[in-house]
């Protein structure tokens, strides 16, 4: 991006007369101010648009500064999820089960809901232990009810279902004449599609608009500096 004025090259010019770094230095703080100004900007984008069930997701969005040897700065997170959310992509299931999407009731808010904490720790399928035996039970739901009977009578509460809207993990709540279950992770789908959400270039494109102005800025700034300082010399 040309970030030169005519009104810019004037100035810097005049401050190539005065100091032999003053230049970079105005375009080290004008890129930098760019950077944290599109890492703000992309901070209140995710708050704004994503649900955030902690604070690590803003967090995560940080600033590599430039400095007098390398003129150049990014913003950005290293994490795949923001990554997948700003240019778009494609969850796929590992196993032979489908992808494990948590509903509202692992994190604890109840049914039918968008889910906006963390699915609680008991519920997160690295710590789930599925041994779920049908016997000689045939059929869809005749195996299923030997698996919530079986469940109600133990300690492992959590058992793989196929019903007839698809298949998940259910924990088996209740006592042992009338247990229920509710899902904590749909395994329905091989793969999801995540549509783009761009979080990062809004954020660029408005600091780049501003670089120019702040360029001038900052190159103002400096001549004012070095006049100070070699005012302060010749007294």
């Amino acid at each position: 991006m040309k970030i030169i004025t005519q009104d810019s090259d004037r100035l810097a010019d005049t401050l190539r007369s005065m100091s032999k770094h003053g230049v970079k230095f105005a375009e080290m703080k004008t890129i930098n101010d760019a950077a944290f100004l599109a890492r703000r900007v992309a901070q209140s984008n995710v708050e704004r648009k994503f649900i955030n069930r902690t604070t690590w997701s803003k967090r995560s969005i940080s600033v590599n500064k430039a400095n007098t040897r390398a003129l150049q700065s990014s913003v950005g997170s290293t994490e795949d999820y923001l990554r997948k959310q700003e240019l778009g992509g494609s969850e796929r299931a590992t196993g032979r089960h489908g992808v494990a999407i948590p509903t509202a009731y692992s994190s604890g808010e109840g049914m039918n809901r968008v889910r906006r904490r963390l699915t609680r720790k008991p519920n997160r399928v690295a710590n789930l232990n599925l041994k779920n035996s049908t016997g000689k039970a045939r059929g869809r739901k005749q195996q299923n009810l030997v698996k919530v009977r079986q469940a109600a009578k133990s300690n492992n509460k959590v058992i793989y279902m196929k019903t007839r809207r698809g298949k998940g993990l259910f924990r088996v709540i209740g006592g042992k004449r009338r247990p229920k279950v509710k899902m904590i992770h749909d395994l329905s789908r091989k793969s999801i599609r995540i549509r783009k959400r761009p979080w990062l270039h809004p954020a660029t494109r408005l600091a780049a608009k501003r670089i120019p102005k702040d360029y001038k800025k900052n190159l103002l700034g400096q001549i004012q500096l070095n006049a100070i300082r070699q005012g302060l010399r010749s007294r």
